[in-house]
């Protein structure tokens, strides 16, 4: 744990990342090659077959706000005594 926090720091993790991603991209590229695999097998079009609701339901208002409601709590402890309210 201690090593890796000091190569952090260091800008060791940084620069390693940065040598080794030119390889990775190539041999990414060559397992797709190999398998057959072009960019469209990788685009996420499960947005696109999403279909919209056939019916909007007729009643959308809010339920009633119960924040008016609110009040302190009678068994709530305080100093003051409930006719200093």
């Amino acid at each position: 744990m201690y090593n890796f926090v000091m190569d952090l720091h260091s800008g060791k993790l940084h620069k390693e990342f940065h040598e080794t991603l030119d390889q990775k991209m190539l041999d990414l590229a060559k397992f797709k090659a190999e398998n057959g695999i072009t960019d469209e097998d990788l685009d996420d079009n499960r947005e696109g077959d999403a279909k919209m609701p056939a019916i909007r339901p007729e009643d959308t208002t809010p339920p009633p706000s119960v924040f008016k409601q609110l009040k302190p709590s009678e068994k709530r402890y305080s100093l003051l005594q409930k006719t200093e309210l």
